[in-house]
Order: C-alpha cells, then structure tokens, then sequence
C-alpha cells in the first residue's frame, strides 16, 4: 500500500514539474550556482574599435576566465544602437544575451527617434555602469586663443563666422556642443561628420574650429604636437589622466557633464540572481589589475557600480540629455 502511495506521489509531483514548463527552468536559474552553464553574448551596438566595443572585448576576456564559460563580443551596429537595443530587448530573459552600451541608446536615441521598436526604461534591466572615458572640449591650434573664455568671447565677437564639426547629427558630441553653446550664448555653424577619424583631421585642417566631447585617445599626439588646444574636460572632475585641464564647472558651466560611459543591460525579466552576479563579476572583471592596466592605455577609468547606482546614472543622464536636445532643436525623425 505504502508502495503505492508514493508510485502515485511521483506521478503527480512529475506532471506537476512538466506543467511548469519554462518558468520552472527560468527560477531554477536564480541558483546562480548553475549560471553561466554555456557562452554569453555581449552585443555591442557599434562596429569593432569604438570604446564600448574595447571595453567589452576587455571585460570578455576575464569574465570568461572567472567564470569558466565564453562572453562573446557580437557587434550590431546602425540606426543610432536601434538595431542592438531591439535585438537584446527582444532576446530571452535568462542572462545569455546582454547589451554593453553607451548612453546614446540610454539617454539620446529615445529623444531622436520617432517610435523606437523598445524602451530603454521598461525592457531592460540594469546590471551596471562599467567604465568611463574623460571627453574634451578642443579648438585648432592656430586659434589665437589659450583658453575657454577667451574662445568664447572671440567667437561672440563674430557671429556664425566659425564653424564646429560633431560626429554626426543627434550625437553626444553633438548634443554636448549646441548645449555649450547655448549656454555661452555664442553663434556657430555646425558640421556634421561620420565619426571622430574625420573630425580631427577637419580641426587640423581648419575646416572647423571647435569639437566637443573628443576623446583623449584620437587627440593626444595633436595636443602634445601643439597642433590642437584642449580647453577643458567635459566630466565632474578633473581627470587623473589630464590633471591639468580644467572642468567646465571650473570654467562656471556646471551643467555641462557628458563623459563618456559604458554600461551592461539585460533583457527585462531577467532574474534578479543572475543580475546580482552578473553585476559582482563585471565590476570584478574592470578593477582587475590587467583590465585597468588596458583600459588607462585608451584613457578609460574603471567604475563597476550596482544596478541600483546604474539606474539612477541613466535617468540623471536622460534629464540632462533631454535639455541639450532641447538647446540643439532636435525633433524625432
């Protein structure tokens, strides 16, 4: 009879399991001793070489050594990150596919983008802020001029004389710039080009006169050549790598903050265990000795913050994007 009994009980705990179907193996995962069990994708919304991409390849490398199974690098790039983000957006929620990120797709492109395929708010989730990269106001070097409020007030003294070159319409370089130049009061032309590899040769060459946002990676051998000026960083704090150039909070511009940055984001749904780990290991993976020692060589400082930090960076970020696309005129196409 007792034999009975329990043929009947695993019969009915067994059909119980079953029709639990996918949701029993989705909370099975919140043992996060059992994740990763096979290769995470880290998609990258922009082509090979960028920084998000460099930090991605970085992070790969040691979260596949700590934790014993590939992080690849899959690069999706167009449509501002639209391709990227509607890719991992859409993808299960259970760890395997997480976007590394700039603040383009978290704080521009919902701002640009008339009816985006997802929303950065409510489809994902974030796992953690990972790096940031010190950008730079710079002029040409021959401009007759030494430092920010001088440029200002040549540039004031002839309107829409000079021109600026950006990265692209509806770029942070580009948001950042009309931003400052609103707030300067100054009157500019501006020259959209397709990338930082065009820009620094227009500045060298005096098509343009003015960037915002470049980083020191593409302009350090022009700066240290004298054939660019850097005026100031465009972050909170002065850089431990350019000690000496001055913030714009420095400069009386405290509303201008658009350091470059890097995040990880996961598919909303994502148990919060596997998030909570995945979180722990990338902030262990970008303070490992070996991966500083790589990122300070392109002037990228480790962070590696919890999601609950990375939340409050991103709606920050949103506010102060949406004031600069109000200063730049930008409407969603």
């Amino acid at each position: 009879m007792q034999r009975r009994l329990r043929i009947r009980f695993a019969v009915a705990l067994s059909a119980v399991l079953v029709g639990l179907g996918p949701s029993f193996s989705v909370d099975a995962e919140e043992d996060t001793s059992v994740y990763p069990s096979r290769s995470v994708k880290l998609v990258v919304p922009y082509a090979a070489g960028g920084f998000p991409d460099v930090v991605a390849r970085v992070l790969g490398q040691r979260l596949s050594e700590q934790l014993g199974q590939p992080f690849v690098v899959e690069n999706k790039p167009g449509a501002a990150g639209i391709v990227a983000g509607d890719y991992v957006a859409k993808a299960a929620p259970d760890g395997y596919t997480l976007l590394l990120t700039d603040a383009q797709l978290w704080g521009i492109t919902p701002l640009i983008t008339k009816n985006p395929p997802f929303n950065p708010k409510n489809d994902f989730e974030p796992v953690g802020l990972l790096a940031t990269a010190s950008n730079y106001f710079t002029i040409a070097g021959s401009m007759p001029v030494s430092n920010f409020n001088e440029f200002v007030a040549l540039v004031k003294s002839k309107p829409l004389q000079y021109n600026y070159g950006s990265v692209g319409v509806g770029s942070i370089n580009h948001l950042a710039m009309e931003y400052i130049i609103s707030l300067t009061q100054m009157k500019m032309v501006h020259v959209p080009y397709k990338g930082s590899s065009q820009v620094v040769p227009a500045l060298l060459a005096g098509e343009v006169v003015a960037s915002a946002n470049l980083s020191m990676s593409v302009l350090r051998p022009h700066w240290q050549a004298g054939t660019l000026k850097v005026l100031a960083v465009s972050s909170a704090k002065r850089s431990a790598m350019t000690p000496d150039v001055e913030t714009f909070a420095e400069l009386g511009l405290p509303e201008v903050n658009f350091a470059g940055s890097v995040g990880a984001l996961a598919p909303a749904g994502t148990p919060h265990g596997i998030v909570a780990k995945l979180s722990s290991e990338f902030a262990k993976a970008v303070n490992d000795p070996k991966s500083v020692e790589r990122l300070a060589a392109i002037s990228v400082e480790p962070v590696g913050s919890t999601p609950a930090e990375f939340a409050a960076t991103m709606r920050e970020d949103r506010e102060r994007y949406a004031k600069a696309a109000e200063a730049a005129r930008l409407e969603p196409q």
